[in-house]
């Protein structure tokens, strides 16, 4: 279903910790294969793309979404695949940025004006014993 994203303005003045709520079309996939590559290669109708691919290249972390220009598949680092599950699972936005092994702020800048997020809560996290 589609989904406005999330307006910014909302945000302004609050000083509680958040957690975001995703677009319900984020989907976030751990593959063994390069599943994206032979994606684009089938496509593309790229046969030389297609045998150029290794499937024994390690796996990939993807991120796919639908936005004004249509589907995307975007391959993440895994500290940015870590960091995304945290953010789209509903983990406090505090706590994924503590969890993270870098600074993810442009990270989190590039999900939210993609507009992966629809909406956001308060977060009870930090009054948890």
């Amino acid at each position: 279903e589609d989904k406005p994203p999330l307006d910014f303005a909302r945000l302004a003045g609050i000083s509680a910790d958040i957690a975001f709520v995703a677009h319900p079309s984020v989907a976030l996939l751990a593959l063994a294969h390069p599943a994206d590559a032979i994606w684009r290669a089938v496509l593309d109708g790229d046969d030389d793309a297609l045998a150029a691919i290794d499937i024994s290249a390690g796996p990939v972390r993807l991120l796919i979404g639908r936005g004004a220009e249509g589907v995307t598949v975007e391959r993440l680092a895994e500290d940015e695949a870590a960091f995304a599950v945290a953010l789209f699972s509903g983990i406090a936005l505090s706590r994924a940025l503590e969890a993270a092994p870098r600074d993810m702020t442009a990270n989190l800048a590039a999900h939210l004006a993609a507009g992966r997020f629809i909406d956001f809560c308060v977060s009870q996290e930090r009054n948890d014993p």
